[in-house]
């Protein structure tokens, strides 16, 4: 097992290999209309949803506009609505500005669509992203520092913080 360098056991709070974690993902309440859900928030229908709201279909519910519709956030969706199961391959601790330059690629900031570069951040609690690239071909561990400031605060890359790394692997329903 790991330990801490004085011969204390650590044990990681996220979880061990062979673990399996499901993924919680926001929602869009139609049940409270009469439909029948789950429509996640980050899927083609639910796109659809916020953008034209709700018609009416066979089952005779009627017209919801979008601005009726309220989101489930992910931290309240049910054990039942999850689409993505995820098991633990491997667990670590090491310093945050350890991390290597594919672990930081695959912490998944999305790439700028105007100038390709991967330093986006999401904006806040209403959603979207925000580009906060100095300039194209930053490295994705640069990018990485930034999206770790812009969630835990000026100065928190400089802590250099002990981490958890959680390894995973996605399983096919």
């Amino acid at each position: 097992g790991l330990e801490d360098g004085h011969g204390r056991e650590l044990s990681c709070p996220y979880g061990q290999p062979g673990d399996r974690l499901w993924v919680r993902e926001a929602t869009i309440k139609v049940e409270d209309h009469g439909y029948e859900g789950p429509v996640y928030v980050e899927s083609d229908e639910g796109r659809a949803c916020l953008e034209g709201g709700l018609a009416p279909d066979i089952d005779d519910c009627v017209e919801v506009e979008p601005y009726e519709l309220r989101i489930r956030t992910s931290i309240h969706m049910p054990r039942a609505y999850s689409r993505i199961t995820l098991e633990i391959t491997g667990v670590r601790v090491e310093r945050l500005q350890d991390i290597s330059e594919e672990d930081a690629e695959a912490e998944g900031c999305p790439e700028c669509e105007v100038c390709h570069d991967v330093g986006w951040i999401n904006s806040g609690p209403d959603g979207g992203w925000q580009c906060t690239a100095k300039g194209c071909g930053d490295a994705y561990r640069e990018q990485y520092e930034r999206l770790w400031e812009s969630i835990n605060g000026p100065g928190s890359w400089d802590a250099n913080p002990w981490v958890w790394v959680i390894e995973f692997k996605r399983i096919k329903p």
